[in-house]
């Protein structure tokens, strides 16, 4: 006798169903995943609006401070400016006015030393007529005729050394001098005339310029006043 022993079928899936249901796997993770980003991306984004707030605020601040800046500038601009007009040049005719109490300055000579100018051993004699006849004198000396003694000579106080003139020192010149000079009662020398010329004008010069700053003790009469008389000074002009 046969018995028949139930089957027991199973019915498996087609294969359309595994790929619809792959596939709506697939579907399902992209979204989370897509899910997952966008959230990312939303606190990204809103950290760095956090973040940049700052730096607006500051660059907002800049902003009007040059704004301001700006403003200050245009005010200056626009306020009314001050030309300084160009000074004319203007010629000055500028003359010296030489004040009436102005003194002179003397000019000052140059005082030949020692060894340029030697001085013969009778630096001073008394005039005498008959000593030196090739003088003529302008005019004569009047004498009191009551007087019988004579009066005394003149003496030397001061004497001026004469300067060598530059020329005739280069030049090698040499020579003797002999100056007649009028002493006058006060003792200075009223006038005074080359009585014997050395041949050199220069020289000569030099001789009358230094006589007249000479200074004697007048000579004086028998009664002790001083009166006019005449003196020769020989200057001697050589050269060491």
């Amino acid at each position: 006798m046969n018995i028949e022993r139930p089957t027991l079928e199973i019915k498996l899936p087609c294969r359309r169903e595994l790929l619809f249901s792959s596939i709506g796997s697939v579907f399902i993770v992209l979204g989370v995943f897509g899910a997952l980003a966008l959230i990312s991306i939303s606190l990204a984004t809103a950290l760095y609006v956090v973040e940049s707030s700052g730096p607006v605020v500051q660059y907002s601040e800049e902003i009007e401070k040059l704004e301001e800046v700006e403003k200050v500038s245009k005010n200056y601009e626009s306020s009314p400016s001050i030309s300084i007009p160009p000074l004319s040049s203007v010629p000055l005719d500028l003359q010296l006015v030489q004040s009436p109490d102005a003194i002179p300055i003397p000019k000052i000579e140059e005082i030949p030393t020692m060894d340029d100018l030697a001085w013969s051993e009778e630096a001073f004699e008394p005039w005498d007529e008959k000593k030196k006849p090739e003088v003529k004198p302008k005019s004569q000396v009047v004498r009191n005729p009551t007087s019988t003694s004579k009066p005394s000579s003149a003496k030397v106080v001061f004497r001026s050394a004469p300067v060598y003139p530059s020329g005739a020192r280069r030049s090698g010149i040499e020579g003797k001098v002999v100056v007649l000079v009028g002493v006058a009662p006060s003792g200075r020398v009223s006038n005074a005339r080359v009585a014997s010329s050395s041949g050199s004008g220069s020289l000569d010069a030099a001789a009358l310029k230094a006589a007249r700053l000479y200074r004697f003790v007048p000579a004086k009469d028998s009664a002790g006043q001083g009166v006019a008389t005449k003196a020769a000074i020989p200057f001697v002009f050589r050269l060491r």
